[in-house]
């Protein structure tokens, strides 16, 4: 064989090996460059992408990826092509003549803007177009073809795109809001005509509506709730241990037909909007209002009653119906927190007949939880948030407030899992298509690397978390301190998202196999699809089929993702005015803020900071003595003397940087 024709065969070998290592999947960039692809095939986990082989990828994208073996650490590879690239428009802030930074931080490229500019300075927002692939700037300004290279994958990181519009100026509130809003496709808010036209639908109706106005029926909401979906009664039952408890939801599929004008609105939004200052409804307001359940009003609903023993808070029966019902009281969490925490003092609103049905529905629920943790082994899984306030109005940054499930909401909380099993429970029996709320168990890998972490960083016995009794046990057991939040946010991090599917499945977190979205039909459209379900299976009309389902599943689980991003997008950005609000920058001197170290890495520290519900990052070079990363140790020590840093360590912080372009703040340590 000549040496032209032996290199021909090793060549040829290589080609053969490298193709069975080339897959398909999507990809998830990461702020810092990085990302992962989660494989077409389904294979576990997920495959690391380094941020030097991207190939500009951006979150979303559907790619081409080579293999690479022998990584101890996991799987990794090289992103060969982009095959389909799902985010076509992208909102950002004008760095420069033409450069543009977007607003969401999956995106570790800056975009590169052609043609006009639309009058847009520095410093605006804009929301732009993504050019095809093959359009990307390389180094800069040479174009670069978006072909495989299997040699190094390596692609330019700027991306190539012209300007739609201009949101406004970055540094306004509103400006900011709508940004966000833009950047995660949340509608705009309903025009007067569609309100006007909204209040001009007429109800349809079921043959056969039970009156259920005698029963004490009462909502229990935020303060500043938007629409009151959900109410609850209580009355005795047919024996002495047993009470009738009545979960009323407002009969939404009664005013929105499948099909009709504003179905395809709620569909087009597919959930409410709460970001702060800016809430964005799924319906038109002048309907949420005619179709919420108020106070001294009958209202049309949908009810699940339940016979539930008050001995133990077993349910030992349920049914269905169309329903209407009278609101006695419109109540609020706040309220009847005080009074659970303290049940002499009544509050002076209230006679004693209220306070009574709501001891024995707060006692209900205990029971009805601790029978379901003993049966189902749920994960209590409790995270703090830290809410911006922001005057509509005015828009203005009022306050934070940290919010915390207390009684009064897992009050709430239990009755409405109740009927969201029994709703599920009832099609799953009868046979009808449905849209189920699924969370898959984690892999494995997942498990084990957060249990390592537990053990390394915080020196707690976790137990074999793959099981899911000591997964319950670790969570119940947690420290009483702010260090319980670092915890189980690194623990939600392990988890897959929960989703919606069309088949009943596991939920992992709950520990149910029968579980659906039934009780918020007026905020979520999932819920919506499943009261227009049922009133069609209730008076023999035709079902949405299967295939309905398995459509509307994707969508509607793409649709949350957005929605939630946009609220935390938008939460962390108005802390920032905050902030700025309340003068803590360092040169102000004003405030010190303490924060637990969450992370330790070469470049510095990250912190949990729980005043403000935010991660701070403390650069390496802020630190005020001289300090040595210990990768193995996962730590700082000081090159001289005992101090150092390390994760769980509680930590003193002041304000250094505050940059709104890029929605971070920067913090220095003091001693």
């Amino acid at each position: 064989m000549t040496a032209k024709a032996k290199k021909r065969k090793n060549f040829s070998k290589t080609d053969r090996k490298e193709t069975k290592n080339i897959l398909r999947g999507k990809f998830n960039g990461n702020m810092n460059g990085y990302g992962f692809v989660a494989r077409e095939d389904g294979i576990q986990p997920d495959v690391f992408i380094p941020a030097t082989k991207t190939a500009n990828a951006i979150t979303g994208d559907i790619v081409e990826f080579l293999l690479l073996p022998g990584n101890p650490r996991g799987p990794s590879g090289i992103v060969t092509a982009i095959l389909k690239r799902t985010v076509k428009e992208v909102t950002g802030i004008l760095l420069s003549e033409r450069f543009l930074q977007p607003l969401d931080n999956r995106f570790p490229v800056k975009i590169k803007l052609k043609g006009s500019l639309k009058g847009a300075k520095k410093g605006d927002w804009l929301k732009a177009r993504l050019l095809p692939a093959d359009t990307d700037i390389k180094d800069a300004g040479k174009k670069s073809r978006n072909k495989r290279k299997s040699d190094s994958g390596n692609f330019s990181p700027v991306l190539a795109g012209e300007v739609i519009s201009r949101i406004g100026k970055c540094g306004d509130i509103l400006s900011d809001l709508t940004a966000v809003a833009s950047e995660y496709g949340i509608c705009e808010p309903y025009s007067e005509a569609e309100n006007k036209a909204a209040l001009r639908i007429r109800p349809r109706d079921v043959a056969d509506r039970k009156d259920m106005t005698k029963a004490y029926t009462l909502t229990i909401d935020p303060a500043d709730a938007k629409d009151f979906d959900d109410a609850i009664s209580i009355t005795p039952g047919k024996k002495k241990d047993e009470v009738l408890l009545g979960v009323h939801i407002a009969d939404v599929a009664s005013y929105i037909r499948p099909g009709s004008r504003f179905a395809k609105c709620a569909e087009k939004r597919c959930f409410s909007s709460y970001m702060p200052g800016l809430f964005r409804p799924m319906l038109p307001k002048t309907l949420t209002e005619k179709i919420s359940l108020k106070e001294n009003t009958v209202s049309k609903a949908h009810t699940i009653l339940f016979t539930v023993r008050k001995s133990d808070g077993k349910i030992l029966s349920s049914k269905r119906f169309h329903s209407l019902v009278k609101v006695r009281r419109k109540l609020d969490y706040d309220t009847v927190q005080t009074f659970l925490d303290d049940p002499a003092h009544i509050p002076a609103s209230w006679n004693k007949l209220l306070a009574q049905k709501v001891t024995l529905l707060a006692s209900l629920a205990e029971k009805m939880r601790l029978l379901r943790k003993k049966e189902e082994l749920f994960l209590n899984i409790e995270t703090r948030e830290v809410r911006a306030l922001v005057d509509p109005q005015k828009m203005v940054v009022t306050g934070l407030h940290t919010e915390k499930q207390r009684e009064a909401e897992l009050l709430i909380e239990e009755f409405m899992l109740a009927a969201n099993c029994a709703a599920a429970s009832e099609m799953i029996r009868k046979n009808i298509p449905a849209l189920y709320r699924i969370h898959a168990e984690p892999a494995r890998e997942k498990i084990m690397e957060f249990m390592e972490i537990i053990r390394h960083n915080f020196h707690i016995r976790t137990g074999d978390l793959t099981f899911r009794k000591d997964c319950a046990r670790f969570l119940d057991s947690l420290p009483d301190d702010p260090r319980s939040n670092i915890i189980c946010s690194s623990f939600l991090r392990s988890l897959p998202r929960a989703a919606y599917s069309d088949t009943p499945s596991l939920h992992y977190g709950l520990g149910k196999e029968e579980y659906c979205h039934f009780t918020s039909p007026i905020r979520r459209y999932t819920d919506l699809l499943i009261h227009q379900q049922l009133w069609a299976a209730d008076e023999n009309k035709i079902l949405f089929p299967p295939e309905f389902f398995t459509e509307k599943a994707q969508y509607c689980t793409a649709k949350e993702y957005d929605v939630d991003e946009a609220y935390f997008a938008a939460n962390d950005r108005m802390k920032l005015y905050y902030l700025i609000q309340n003068n803590v920058l360092e040169e102000g001197g004003v405030q010190t803020f303490e924060g637990i170290i969450a992370k330790v890495s070469a470049s510095g520290i990250l912190c949990d900071i729980p005043e403000l519900g935010i991660y701070g990052f403390v650069p390496i070079k802020s630190l005020e003595s001289r300090m040595r990363y210990r990768s193995g140790e996962g730590r700082y020590r000081a090159e001289k003397g005992r101090g150092g840093y390390r994760t769980g360590n509680y930590i003193y912080l002041v304000v250094h940087h505050i940059d709104l372009a890029a929605g971070k703040v920067i913090f220095r340590a003091v001693s």
